[in-house]
């Protein structure tokens, strides 16, 4: 067993960090570039939100978490003993994860047997939030420390983020698009589509009006999952939102409905979460989009699913995406019941897994 650290980028509400047992290190907030707040702890997202709408000009920023704030943090998990995985936001973007080495390397000065690992997760909000409940899972699997980063590292090229903003004036202000090209594009009501994947950001073409920008992120998930292949239930999709509750869920039930007409047999189920602070400077209140996260294995490899962490490749290194967990889970749970679990499938056809638990067994 291990414990799981992860930096507030990955969007955790303190509900869900207490729930799913994550320790938060957040990132610090400033409404007027002078005095800072811890995010979530000191400043509620939403109060941040709040503050942008209602001061539209002003620019609020965010600083990475200090070198501090991690070292106590590990000299804790090393006194206690605790082996610790600590997830970070993507290192193409912030330092944060460089914050964190370097307090591992002073807790390891004292403590050289401590074991903890740092890792530069490649991903923000949705998509990190998705590797910290993946880390959740596989710990709870009851799996090692040395798993859950060999799993977690090969399952960063499979987030991606597709997402459009409210307007340019945040992207122009962290000189991400020049002022010149994005002050027209705002006069045009023109809307950026930007992907996010490897780690960084990319731009992902252009929509003119709000609407025709979730339309097109959405048409840009459904070409992702074309491209791929599987049906929506191999992947982790999750709709992600700022200031406007309201309008996340139009899309989230824009995508679900989408996906639901397109692949009637699937369950499509869709995840809905509040962008934090820490992309918010970037890209203003209203940016609004969906991620995904992987795919999962193929029927003809049935004989194999119910080993945990199983690839279609015979080294079992991961490609593609989904936790991988389930199965393996499922039949352990099964089997602590004395009962069993068996798989039926025929390609084109589908699959049927059954499960018979005893009643009553004997000791």
């Amino acid at each position: 067993m291990f414990d799981i650290i992860a930096d507030s980028a990955c969007d955790f509400t303190p509900e869900m960090a207490q729930k799913m047992g994550v320790e938060i290190v957040p990132f610090y907030v400033s409404l007027d570039g002078e005095h800072y707040r811890k995010e979530g702890k000191e400043i509620a997202v939403r109060d941040f939100y709040q503050f942008m709408v209602d001061n539209p000009s002003a620019y609020p920023k965010t600083s990475l978490a200090s070198i501090e704030d991690f070292e106590e943090v590990f000299r804790r998990q090393a006194e206690a003993g605790r082996p610790t995985l600590c997830l970070c936001f993507t290192g193409r973007m912030s330092g944060c994860v460089g914050s964190a080495r370097n307090a591992r390397e002073l807790v390891l000065e004292d403590y050289p047997d401590a074991k903890i690992e740092v890792m530069d997760s490649a991903a923000a909000t949705v998509t990190e939030a998705t590797m910290v409940e993946n880390a959740v899972a596989i710990r709870d699997a009851g799996c090692t420390l040395d798993e859950a980063v060999t799993w977690l590292e090969a399952e960063k090229a499979t987030n991606n983020i597709f997402f459009t903003v409210g307007n340019l004036d945040y992207l122009i202000k962290g000189g991400r698009i020049g002022k010149v090209s994005g002050r027209a594009a705002n006069l045009l009501g023109i809307k950026p589509m930007i992907l996010f994947k490897d780690g960084e950001i990319f731009s992902g073409g252009v929509a003119r009006g709000r609407q025709k920008s979730f339309e097109k992120a959405l048409e840009q998930l459904m070409n992702y999952l074309d491209a791929n292949g599987g049906t929506p239930d191999d992947y982790r999709i999750i709709v992600g939102y700022g200031y406007d509750e309201e309008e996340g869920k139009r899309l989230w039930m824009q995508t679900r409905a989408a996906l639901r007409a397109k692949y009637p047999a699937a369950q499509c189920e869709v995840g809905l979460l509040q962008i934090g602070c820490t992309i918010a400077v970037h890209t203003g209140p209203y940016a609004l989009g969906m991620a995904d996260s992987g795919i999962g294995i193929p029927a003809e490899a049935q004989e194999h699913i119910f080993e945990r962490f199983y690839r279609v490749d015979k080294s079992h290194s991961r490609e593609i995406g989904g936790t991988g967990l389930g199965l393996a889970i499922a039949r352990s749970a099964v089997v602590m019941h004395r009962g069993a679990i068996k798989v039926f499938s025929q390609p084109s056809e589908g699959t049927t897994f059954t499960v018979r638990i005893p009643l009553n067994y004997v000791s």
